[in-house]
Parts: structure tokens; sequence; C-alpha cells
């Protein structure tokens, strides 16, 4: 038995190591971001030797702790892509969309180009209810591009993701994710808010389109309820603390929609502002 799990094993990582051909390109697009669907018409170029040998590392081990077995690798490999963003002008930003069973994560990684040097550890979002821009959803909740740089925060190195978030049933909703990036290539994140949620509740009909939006202007954060696109209701407005990563101040004016100023998750909202609706697969 264990020389069946030790030739499993050796035969999993011989092939973990000879099938990363995804990893050869880089996709370049006009709009510098990258999309949830497979991109076949934009510009590739070859994956810098660096950059190529410190990703191939990561997701060897990756596969082995998430407990990735070559079959399942091998599936679903051919679904893997990298994205290289242009941040600054010593700066790029590689974004890799990994598939393995029932799950689709993305990860972004910061590299000094001048510096040689690449983000220790990737940030991590889930990908898996953006796919083919929110595929399977009769209302689709991103009106943004999925990644955008942020110059309402005093720091220049601020860059925001666009997660789309799904509990399986009810909870549906668009979580912005605010990250720093700092001089060593460390993504921190500074807070999440969650920009748009769909809501549901037995006063409003099923085919009635609800939308909870919130709208950050540096540090205050505006909440609405759209209904129909017609009618507007002010639920209120809240102000976080960055530094403490807490909500510092509240201002409710309709009480009719009070528990959903800040989420519509059931999450603690201090919770939520430092985590998001957190599903990624590891």
């Amino acid at each position: 038995m264990k020389k069946i799990i030790l030739t499993i094993l050796i035969s999993s990582i011989f092939l973990l190591t000879q099938s990363q051909n995804w990893l050869d390109n880089v996709v370049l697009r006009a709009d510098n971001n990258y999309v949830s669907y497979y991109d076949t018409i934009s510009l590739r170029e070859k994956t810098p030797e660096n950059i190529k040998e410190k990703l191939k590392l990561y997701f060897e081990k990756y596969q082995m702790d998430t407990l990735i077995f070559f079959m399942e690798h091998l599936e679903y490999e051919k679904n893997n892509i990298i994205f290289r963003i242009s941040f600054s002008k010593n700066i790029d930003l590689y974004v890799v969309k990994y598939c393995s069973f029932n799950c689709i994560d993305y990860f972004f990684w910061g590299y000094d180009k001048w510096n040689d040097e690449l983000s220790l550890n990737p940030y991590q979002i889930n990908g898996k209810w953006i796919e083919n821009n929110e595929r399977g959803f009769i209302r689709k909740l991103n009106t943004s591009p999925l990644l955008f740089f942020d110059n309402n925060l005093e720091n220049k190195y601020n860059i925001v993701l666009s997660e789309r978030v799904h509990n399986g049933t009810s909870y549906n909703a668009i979580v912005n994710h605010y990250l720093l990036l700092d001089k060593d290539m460390n993504f921190n994140l500074l807070f999440c808010i969650e920009i748009a949620y769909q809501y549901a509740s037995p006063e409003i009909d099923e085919n009635i389109d609800a939308i909870i939006n919130r709208t950050y202007n540096q540090g205050k954060i505006s909440c609405t309820l759209s209904i129909d696109n017609q009618k507007e209701i002010n639920i209120g407005n809240f102000e976080i603390d960055i530094d403490n990563q807490n909500i510092k101040n509240k201002n409710i004016f309709n009480f009719d929609y009070v528990d959903y100023l800040i989420t519509g998750s059931g999450i603690d909202e201090n919770l939520f502002l430092k985590n998001g609706y957190n599903t990624h697969c590891k």
C-alpha cells in the first residue's frame, strides 16, 4: 500500500512539473486589464523566465497543498491564463486565472522591474461567479473593470479588485477589495466594500430589479436602493477608519433598510470591512 501511495505521489509531482505550458505566455490587453472569459484575440508575449520560474514553483506547491493532484490538474489547466498589466513605469501586475475542480481563483502579483522583485505571496480572490461575465446569472451586477486604480485614496499605489460573490442561494453581490501595494511588492488589504447587492425581500416582487448600490468617496460611503432603475431610496451613509479597519460613523436616512447599510451578507459589518466575503478555494 505504501508503495502504491508513493508511486502516485511521484507520478503526480512528475506530471505537475511537466504540464505547465500555460505559464509560457502572458496576455496583454488593449484596455490594460484582465477579463473573466478566455481571451483569444489579445496580444501575447513570452513570460519572462524569472517570472515563469517563480510562478511555476508557487503553483507546484499550491497544487500539493490543496490536494489538486495530477488528473484534476491536467483536466483544467488548459483554462489557466496569465495577464500582464502595466501599473507604472517600473511596476507590472501579473494576474493568474487558475482553474481546478469547481473552482476558479485569481492570483495577483506585483513585480518591480527595476529591482527584479516579485510579491512573495499573491493576493487571491474567488473568480467562480464572475466567470464569462457572470454567466448563469440573470442579473449582471458588475459595472466596472475587474481591476482599477483609485485616486481617492492618499497613497498612489492603491489598486481595487471587483469580486462577484454568491452563497449558492440568495446572496448576490459585488465586493470591491481596496489594496495597497507597498514598496516590497506586498499587497495589503485596506478594506472591502459591498458595492452592489441584489436586494431580495417579500415586499418587492421577484421580477422587479432591486439593487442596493454603495459609492465610495474619500472614506465616506453612500448607500441607495434602486428599484427598476426608476425609484431611488437614500438609505444613508457611513464613514470608515482606514487605519483601524472599522466603521466610525453612520447616518441613517431610511430605517426600513438600516440592516443593509453596510452589507446584505449577514456577516458582522466590521469583519466584512476587514475581510469581505472570503470564499476562495484555499
